[in-house]
C-alpha cells in the first residue's frame, strides 16, 4: 500500500457549470472557496445519492473504497474536500465555523439531488464530518432518508471540558489563530501500521497542530450540539470504535439516549480506533459492509 491510493474520478466544484457525466465540472454558486469534489458513479441509474463527509485534517479521497462500495451497489456515492482541506481552498486547515461547512454541504447536496429529482439522499460523516452530518440533517433536506455517522465528534473531551480551559481557548483563538496546539495521535487514528505510513506519506493530509481558531470553531459547534439531540428525528446508525480516544463514544451514545428517532441503532467495534474506515482490515471491511448494508436496507 502507497500514496496516492487510487481513485475513480475526480472534479472541481466551484467552476462554471453543472455536468456530472464522466467526472466533468460542477457548480456551487456562492461557496466561500472553490471545493474539490468526488463523484463514485453506478454503472446504472443511481437508486440512491449518499453524500460522504470526511474528518478534521484529511480528505475524501480516504473514502475511496466506501465510494466504490456504494457505487457498486447502485448509488451514487459523491462529497468534497471541506474548505482548508485537501485540495480545497481556504487557508490550510482553517476554519471560521462549522455552520459554513454545513453550507456547503447543502448547497453540494442541492445540485445532485436536482441532477437526480426521484431518488432518496443519504449523508455519512466521520469525526468533524460527523458533526458537519448531523448538522446538516438538522436544516431537513427534502429528500434526506438517512444519516450514518461514524466515529462523530459530539463531545468535548475530557480535557477541554473545564470553563476556564474554554473560555482561555476563545481567547486565544481571536488572538493566534494560526498558533498550532495538539497533533492527533496517528495510532489513536487507526490500528493499522501501514496505513500510518500512508498517511504520513500523503502531502494531503494535515499532520501538523490544531489551529487555535479552528480548534475555536469546533468547540462552540460542539458545546451546544446536545442541545439538539432531542431534535435529530432521522433514521441514524451510528458507527463507534470501542477504544477511540479522538471523539468519544460517551456522545455517541447520548445521542442515542435523546433522539426521538424511530429507527436509531449505534454498533461497537471492539477494540477499534478512531477512523473506522481505515482502522485494521478486518475493522475497516466490516464498518463499510455495515454503512453499505444500513443505507441499501433503507432505500
Amino acid at each position: 500500500m502507497r500514496w496516492p491510493l487510487p481513485i475513480r474520478g475526480v472534479s472541481t466544484l466551484g467552476a462554471l457549470r453543472a455536468a456530472f457525466k464522466d467526472y466533468k465540472v460542477a457548480a456551487v454558486e456562492g461557496c466561500k472557496a472553490p471545493l474539490h469534489a468526488h463523484y463514485w458513479h453506478p454503472s446504472e441509474k443511481p437508486r440512491a445519492a449518499v453524500m460522504l463527509m470526511h474528518g478534521y485534517a484529511e480528505h475524501l479521497r480516504w473514502y475511496h473504497e466506501v465510494g466504490v462500495q456504494l457505487a457498486n451497489e447502485g448509488f451514487i456515492a459523491f462529497g468534497h474536500d471541506h474548505i482548508g482541506h485537501g485540495r480545497s481552498g481556504g487557508d490550510r486547515v482553517i476554519l471560521d465555523n462549522v455552520e459554513d461547512m454545513v453550507d456547503d454541504i447543502i448547497k453540494h447536496a442541492d445540485i445532485v439531488c436536482d441532477h437526480y429529482p426521484d431518488i432518496p439522499l443519504f449523508f455519512v460523516g466521520h469525526s468533524m464530518g460527523g458533526l458537519v452530518a448531523f448538522l446538516s440533517a438538522l436544516r431537513r433536506p427534502p429528500r434526506l432518508k438517512g444519516v450514518v455517522l461514524n466515529g462523530p465528534f459530539l463531545q468535548l473531551g475530557k480535557d477541554v471540558r473545564s470553563p476556564v480551559r474554554r473560555f482561555a481557548a476563545r481567547i486565544l483563538g481571536r488572538l493566534l489563530p494560526t498558533v498550532q496546539v495538539g497533533k492527533l495521535e496517528m495510532d489513536h487514528v487507526t490500528g493499522d501500521k501501514e496505513m500510518i505510513k500512508v498517511i504520513i506519506d500523503d502531502p494531503l493530509w494535515w499532520t501538523g497542530g490544531i489551529k487555535l481558531k479552528t480548534g475555536c470553531a469546533l468547540l462552540n459547534s460542539v458545546e451546544k450540539v446536545h442541545e439538539k439531540f432531542p431534535m435529530f428525528d432521522v433514521p441514524f446508525l451510528i458507527i463507534h470504535g470501542s477504544t477511540d480516544k479522538i471523539c468519544s463514544v460517551e456522545g455517541s451514545q447520548d445521542l442515542l439516549k435523546q433522539s426521538p428517532s424511530k429507527d436509531k441503532q449505534i454498533k461497537l467495534y471492539d477494540g477499534a480506533q478512531h477512523h473506522l474506515y481505515i482502522d485494521s482490515k478486518p475493522v475497516r471491511e466490516a464498518a463499510v459492509r455495515d454503512t453499505v448494508q444500513w443505507v441499501r436496507e433503507r432505500v
